[in-house]
């Protein structure tokens, strides 16, 4: 595959008629170096002969203004060094400010996606940048950008410098920090206009984004208002990346993600998806039937108010669900469960969540006058027989050898429930349960 160039060195006022010959391979350019910084450069795409024929990009090789509209089946555009103005079609453009990796100083340049899915890149100077229509990629890099989403799904980096950053309010544009040196604070405001912090945030103004991604040091990330996307769909989506993060949700039904790192998630209101990555977190679902997960390390999740479904993953994690009738999954390790006031389900779907010796679980407070049930359901109870086996519930019975087995044993803290999987008359499954006063188990209490 080539790439082929064509250079024009002084762009004429009035006209140049540029012949390019495409082979069908690499990527075309057109490379203009003009001083007629006055007016606008309008290139216009032709068929020759009957055969379609386009420069797919163009390059500004000079230091002075440079003016372009692009029309016609050109997709891409470089400024050079000085002020350009950049203006794409309703193709997918690709549009560059200035050349930063050439070591260029940088101009104050206009770009204009117009309609199509453009990635737009505004260089070394203070450059206004406007997507369009589309789903856009939207990058101010050095300097205090503007930059306008518009319509359509996108996602915009300010870059470092006090930059000027509008989604447009639509449902799914991304503000990313992904790409700063150092932490940030940021606040999403719907129909308000807030001020960053820290990092590339710094001095930042910001307003009509759904979604923010911090960057890979400790970032703090807040909602302070529910953003009224569509009918009933208030959501918002950040994503923490690396570092120890604070994440804090508002009303809607929203998703957080802490990534790696020790992070503390607040899901506040609505109906939220609250997940901690790795490392050790600390999640509180707030009001809403929530849906939490600790991840990788060792974790403490809150469920507060709802009927929340809280999945421990790995690591020795500690689980609460609190009011309402919540679902309390457990993971490898040795987790510590407590259902709170309601008709909680503690689920183990594998008989290494809670494994015999120093790894099993335990519940403090299982009270079945409230409707609590343990969920064995997902285990498979006989080792040596085919299919998905169900354990049979013995009482205070011993073990008789046939495997698929579940019996209670009382203690002076409560109760051990045992599953024996294989015959062997030896417990491969151990559950704790805790409490002030615990009746004896029975078959009832189980999903077996």
């Amino acid at each position: 595959m080539t790439d082929n160039y064509y250079f024009v060195e002084d762009l004429a006022s009035n006209g140049n008629t540029i012949t390019v010959t495409d082979d069908g391979t690499g990527t075309d350019w057109l490379i203009l170096r003009t001083s007629h910084d006055s007016n606008a450069i309008s290139l216009s795409w032709w068929s020759v002969r009957g055969t379609s024929t386009e420069a797919e990009s163009i390059y500004f090789d000079d230091d002075v203004a440079s003016s372009l509209i692009v029309i016609g089946h050109i997709e891409n555009a470089r400024g050079a060094a000085g002020d350009d103005w950049i203006r794409g079609n309703e193709t997918d453009n690709i549009l560059y400010g200035d050349v930063v990796a050439e070591g260029s100083a940088g101009g104050d340049d206009t770009l204009d996606g117009a309609e199509g899915d453009d990635s737009i890149y505004g260089g070394a100077g203070n450059d206004d940048v406007t997507g369009g229509a589309g789903n856009d990629l939207l990058f101010g890099n050095l300097g205090d950008d503007t930059i306008l989403a518009g319509v359509g799904v996108d996602t915009v980096a300010g870059g470092t410098g006090a930059d000027s950053l509008d989604g447009g309010g639509n449902r799914g544009d991304l503000l990313s920090y992904a790409q700063s040196s150092s932490g940030v604070q940021v606040s999403l405001s719907y129909g308000a206009v807030t001020t960053g912090v820290g990092g590339d945030a710094e001095g930042d103004k910001i307003t009509g984004f759904s979604d923010l991604r911090g960057s890979s040091s400790d970032d703090v990330l807040t909602d302070t208002i529910a953003v009224a996307l569509g009918a009933g769909q208030n959501a918002n989506l950040f994503d923490g990346g690396g570092g120890n993060d604070i994440l804090s949700m508002g009303g809607g039904n929203d998703t957080a993600l802490g990534g790696r790192g020790n992070d503390t998630l607040f899901g506040e209101a609505g109906n939220d998806l609250l997940s901690g990555g790795i490392g050790r977190d600390t999640i509180w679902g707030g009001s809403g039937n929530d849906s939490e997960s600790g991840g990788l390390g060792t974790d403490m999740i809150h469920g507060d108010a709802g009927n929340d479904t809280i999945d421990g993953g790995d690591g020795n994690d500690t689980l609460f669900g609190d009011a309402g009738k919540d679902v309390l999954i457990s993971g490898r390790g040795s987790d510590i469960m407590t259902g709170g006031y309601g008709a909680d389900r503690f689920v183990f779907a594998n008989v290494f969540d809670s494994g015999a010796g120093a790894g099993f679980d335990t519940i403090t407070d299982f009270n079945a006058s409230e409707g609590d049930t343990i969920d064995l359901s997902g285990i498979d109870a006989n080792r040596h027989a085919e299919g998905d086996a169900a354990f049979t519930f013995r009482g205070t019975g011993a073990f008789t050898g046939a495997g698929a087995e579940l019996r209670v044993v009382q203690t002076a803290e409560g109760w051990l429930v045992q599953g024996d999987l294989d015959g062997d008359k030896t417990a491969d499954f151990v559950l704790t349960l805790t409490g002030e006063t615990l009746p004896t188990l029975v078959a009832s209490d189980f999903v077996l």
